[in-house]
């Protein structure tokens, strides 16, 4: 008999929790192609990334504690929505959404940025307040 084992009081816990990556990835965003997440930036650096050390462009979010590897098509979607310069990014929020790529010849899952500023969240009225006028 194979026993169960559950993390942190029986929670199931995701693949890409059981062996890390440093860096966001297709699964981070949803299960499904189309899954989407809507973030807030609150950095963009270089550094290096992959076996080989290629220097790129990773951009952090509040909603996530890893940052993601922005490619060509992704930093000029960004670009296009909110800027060239990527200081004036902090703060801005975009919709990220799980797709798929050709890469060396497969088609792997990879994160896209969508092409339109996510509508802000809708404020609730705060109740009215009982008692004293």
């Amino acid at each position: 008999m194979v026993k169960r084992f559950l993390f942190e009081e029986d929670q199931a816990v995701r693949v890409t929790e059981l062996c890390p990556s440093p860096h966001l990835e297709a699964a981070d965003i949803g299960d499904d192609i189309g899954a989407t997440k809507v973030v807030t930036i609150r950095g963009v650096t270089k550094k290096e990334v992959g076996a080989e050390k290629v220097l790129k462009g990773v951009v952090f979010f509040e909603e996530f504690d890893r940052g993601m590897v922005v490619n060509r098509t992704n930093s000029n979607t960004i670009a296009a929505l909110h800027g060239g310069e990527t200081d004036n990014w902090i703060g801005c929020r975009i919709t990220l959404y799980r797709s798929e790529a050709a890469m060396n010849g497969k088609i792997v899952p990879c994160i896209r940025v969508k092409d339109s500023v996510p509508k802000e969240p809708e404020q609730t009225a705060s109740p009215a307040k009982k008692g004293k006028k």
